[in-house]
């Protein structure tokens, strides 16, 4: 019987400038500042609404911590943040993420007086003057990201957004809490890798085979890089196999590759993609 090889395959993704400079400060806005006020009135959407009045809130806890014990209904949280147009020039990404943490327990989130999400599912521009129901549920441990297209005429790109999120708490602590900071952050790079369409075969009876794609989603950009793959033994570190391929991926171009190495134990995998752009 032939010995069971356990290969554990991870994928390591990475997208950084050829610099190796502080990426994560560039691409991650916190979202702060934030307003709180009980009641509900689908106007305290819109972004020329007057808050200058509403209290202000942490929202790293439910609201029962801040003074507002055992509020059952609703309320909305607002905030304002400035998205600086330099983000959308950053052509490795096509989408910008929205992730206001954890609610207590439903909400409905907006973006400059439009629908983004509910419940932690992103929605697709809705049609003005279409309602959307409010789907009350005890959700609370589901984080709240909703993901927009770059292109997303909701977002008002080098200027100020307004936030705003309607909670609906049904009994108990409520509110907006993540000890995670709310945030605006870069997302979906377009260089993006397929591992999982391909299986790894046995060829000659001796060699593990295993192919895989990188493909470029973007629709405008050719995006240049550093393709590496790395087969390593997890307990001694050795490095069984390593590949390096300097890559210019045209727009929603797909690139295959195939590799293959010998049979180890406890190897693992590694893909990663370096973007030099």
């Amino acid at each position: 019987m032939k010995k069971l090889i356990q290969l554990i395959t991870v994928v390591l993704f990475a997208i950084l400038l050829s610099s190796f400079s502080n990426e994560s400060s560039k691409t991650i806005i916190p979202v702060s500042g934030w307003k709180i006020k009980f009641g509900d009135n689908l106007k305290w959407a819109k972004p020329d609404f007057d808050d200058s009045k509403w209290p202000a809130i942490k929202v790293d806890k439910p609201w029962d911590f801040y003074g507002y014990k055992n509020r059952v209904g609703y309320a909305w949280y607002r905030a304002k943040v400035f998205i600086p147009a330099s983000l959308k020039k950053q052509t490795k990404y096509s989408e910008i993420m929205i992730n206001i943490g954890k609610v207590d327990d439903a909400d409905q989130t907006y973006l400059n007086g439009a629908l983004i999400g509910q419940n932690g599912q992103s929605y697709k521009i809705v049609s003005e003057g279409k309602k959307v129901k409010f789907k009350r549920a005890f959700l609370w441990q589901v984080p709240r990201k909703y993901l927009l297209s770059i292109n997303d005429s909701r977002i008002k790109w080098g200027q100020e957004n307004v936030i705003a999120v309607r909670v609906w708490n049904g009994h108990s602590l409520g509110g907006i809490f993540d000890a995670k900071p709310a945030k605006i952050e870069m997302a979906t790079p377009y260089i993006r890798i397929d591992k999982k369409s391909f299986a790894y075969n046995i060829t000659n009876g001796t060699n593990f085979q295993k192919s895989v794609n990188v493909i470029n989603h973007s629709e405008k950009n050719n995006i240049k890089g550093k393709f590496t793959i790395t087969v390593k033994d997890v307990f001694t570190k050795e490095k069984v196999f390593e590949k390096n391929i300097n890559l210019n991926v045209k727009t929603k171009e797909k690139i295959n590759f195939s590799f293959s190495t010998k049979p180890r134990q406890n190897c693992v995998t590694t893909y990663k993609f370096v973007s030099t752009i």
